[in-house]
């Protein structure tokens, strides 16, 4: 069958269009109520036409008594009669040997009685007359004048035998008549009716009259061809006449609905918006169809409004999808990614961080940076909004910390309160933050913390647990206005590890509804308390994961640690071998040496070894070219001292290999070179020089 019916063959459309279809189904149920009442007529019809036949053949036969020479055939009756019983006497079942004793009434009386019941019977239009006595025990009709008009004339005193249920009707009727079915031996199956005359113990005297059943059957059978006839004309008028009004008032409107739908369908496909396709299709036929037809003409507006609003919000969705996409990766971008964050100081701390937004953006953050040389501000916060609005506010929050604590210093609860009371100035939208804020001094381990209403952190002693710090809350930043805020230090040992994260992690449930909570974040934590803090935070988001499996993520997810190892006493910075660079590398000596409270005489002799050391790297190294220059400068106890070495990739060079100069002589007669490289032997107290794995390495130590 094909999809499209305007593609139908001819052999298709009269197999599955409704108009032929209809055709078939009406005309097959008028066909089939046509021979139900043929079978009624033909029944009606022959009961009527038996009717008619009985009354015929019982008044033919009172007729037929009624004007015969009653006397004559009374006679003949008795005289039969008669000879009949006395042979009969002493005989159980007379035979053929009785029809000798009866020839003698034959005669021109006798036969002239026979031609008038044979003219009565051809112009009542009946098959036989005949006159009898029915003998009673032997269920015998015995023959006294008999018409027949379809075999021969029988003789008087003939028998015929009759079956059982016409025995019983003769029996039955006494002195009335009586219609019966029959099988006449000579003119077949037969319908006859019976006139009594006389009704005695024994024997029963009639007149007899039937008709051949074949002439009801024939008369039964051409009434029933002619009705048929008549109805299989008036099935197949009815049938068109119905098939045609349908055609009009519902295959037509339908097909019409069908090929506007078609051209609806096709016209959406190829992104053609119209809205008068039902419009254009006039249907008129005042019932459901028009109905129908004026509901799709509405629905195709609404539809085609609805589409064209879907297709405007569709593109309203992609423009703020991908807003959403730049929203994410704006906000990525504020949030520090790279690990480390501050290579040249890995040695004082390891620090690592993670988030999971629920959106596409999120209103947790986190943020860490060096406040100065010496400290570093780290921090994490929860915005109570999500989304476009909750990224919004986090942006506005950590820019407003970062500036705080840019102008106000080492004093996380002020920079909080200055927080506070810029976003109190202008939150219209009364949303606030919790922050947990701390400021680590990376040589002493020193750290303040303020807490404006976050989770409480874990803090793990070196070698030991973690354990959850309930420090001292303050309220939320953007809740109310003046709100003080207090400091609280912890010290941090070379070991010691913070960890803090925000409401997302101990609140996610599970699919029984229950919450991680914070000792689950403990046990986590402490499977492997000594764990580099990228591997911490990720096993720990993972546990959390396989905690909160087939559950939907309500809440932002951030996590935030941090593992002190304390000052370590070794320092490096990378450069360029150029004599410009002199001043910064000496500044960076200084700022050492001056944190281990060095005298000024020690540091003045110290940079003259500097300048001297890095000059000579700077001219002889890379000549003619440039390269780079580590100068690494470590502190020592017991005793205390300084050690600064340079390292090049430059030239092999060993200044140390040429024999001091002899001071002793005048200038003018000494060597040219080498007076600075004694000046350094003489202020310094140990210097090394070795060139391993491709590096010039040069080491000098000083006593503090």
């Amino acid at each position: 069958m094909s999809a499209s019916p305007q593609k139908w063959s001819f052999f298709e459309r009269l197999k599955y269009s409704l108009g032929p279809r209809l055709f078939r189904v009406i005309f097959t149920f008028t066909f089939v109520l046509s021979i139900f009442a043929a079978g009624i007529g033909f029944s009606l019809y022959s009961g009527a036409a038996t009717g008619e036949y009985a009354r015929t053949t019982y008044h033919t036969a009172r007729t037929a008594w009624n004007t015969m020479d009653r006397d004559l055939i009374t006679g003949y009756m008795n005289t039969v009669f008669d000879e009949y019983r006395s042979f009969t006497q002493g005989n159980a079942a007379p035979d053929d040997a009785y029809l000798s004793k009866t020839g003698t009434i034959v005669d021109e009386n006798y036969l002239a009685a026979q031609s008038y019941l044979k003219m009565l019977c051809r112009s009542c239009d009946v098959d036989r007359l005949y006159c009898g006595i029915f003998d009673r025990a032997n269920n015998r009709m015995l023959f006294i004048l008999d018409a027949n008009l379809n075999a021969e004339d029988q003789p008087p005193g003939q028998f015929i035998s009759f079956d059982r249920s016409v025995v019983i009707d003769i029996k039955a009727n006494k002195t009335t008549n009586r219609f019966m079915l029959m099988v006449d031996p000579d003119i077949g199956y037969a319908c006859s009716s019976s006139y009594i005359i006389r009704n005695d113990k024994d024997y029963v005297y009639a007149v007899f009259c039937g008709v051949n059943l074949t002439r009801v059957v024939s008369d039964s059978l051409s009434f029933m061809a002619v009705f048929i006839m008549v109805l299989l004309i008036v099935s197949l008028i009815t049938a068109f006449t119905f098939s045609w009004y349908m055609q009009y008032k519902v295959v037509r409107p339908i097909n019409s609905l069908a090929s506007a739908a078609g051209e609806y369908s096709i016209d959406r496909e190829s992104g053609n918006i119209r809205d008068d396709h039902f419009a254009n299709i006039n249907i008129r036929t005042g019932d459901e169809i028009q109905n129908l037809s004026e509901v799709l003409k509405e629905m195709e507006k609404d539809v085609s409004e609805y589409y064209m609003n879907m297709i405007e919000a569709s593109r309203e969705q992609e423009r703020l999808s991908s807003e959403m996409e730049i929203a994410e990766r704006i906000q990525e971008g504020t949030l520090p990614s790279t690990f480390p964050p501050f290579p040249n100081l890995t040695d004082f701390f390891d620090i690592y961080a993670l988030m999971d937004p629920a959106k596409e953006v999120g209103g947790d953050f986190y943020d860490f940076f060096m406040l100065n040389e010496d400290q570093m501000v780290f921090l994490i916060a929860d915005v109570s909004g999500k989304g476009i609005p909750g990224a919004l506010f986090m942006m506005i929050s950590k820019i407003m910390i970062f500036n705080s604590a840019k102008m106000i210093g080492p004093d996380p609860a002020l920079i909080l309160e200055a927080v506070n009371t810029g976003i109190m100035e202008n939150n219209k939208a009364e949303m606030f933050v919790t922050v947990w804020l701390g400021i680590l001094d990376i040589h002493s381990g020193r750290l303040i913390a303020a807490n404006a209403g976050h989770e409480y952190p874990f803090i793990q002693k070196a070698g030991g647990r973690f354990e959850l710090f309930k420090d001292k809350h303050g309220f939320v930043i953007g809740g109310m206005d003046m709100i003080k805020y207090h400091n609280y230090e912890i010290q941090l040992e070379k070991g010691d590890a913070v960890y803090v994260y925000t409401d997302g992690v101990p609140e996610a449930v599970n699919t029984a509804g229950e919450m991680y909570g914070e000792a689950r974040i403990g046990e986590a934590l402490n499977k492997d308390p000594e764990r580099g803090m990228e591997a911490l935070l990720k096993e720990t988001k993972e546990d959390l994961d396989e905690f909160s499996r087939d559950t939907e993520q309500f809440d932002d997810i951030t996590m935030l640690g941090l593992r002190y190892y304390g000052d370590t006493g070794m320092q490096e910075m990378k450069t360029e071998a150029v004599l410009e660079n002199i001043p910064a590398v000496t500044d960076f000596v200084d700022r050492i040496l001056e944190k281990k409270s060095c005298s000024t005489k020690t540091i003045t002799q110290i940079n003259i070894a500097v300048d001297e050391l890095f000059s000579n790297v700077a001219r002889y190294a890379y000549k003619p070219d440039t390269g780079s220059v580590t100068v690494r400068v470590e502190t020592e106890e017991n005793p205390a001292a300084a050690v600064i070495t340079f390292i090049d990739s430059g030239l092999p060079y060993n200044p140390l290999g040429k024999s001091d100069p002899d001071v002793s002589l005048p200038a003018e007669e000494r060597e040219i070179g080498g007076l600075g490289i004694f000046l350094v032997r003489k202020m310094m107290d140990d210097l090394s020089y070795e060139y391993k794995d491709g590096k010039n390495i040069l080491k000098v130590r000083k006593l503090l």
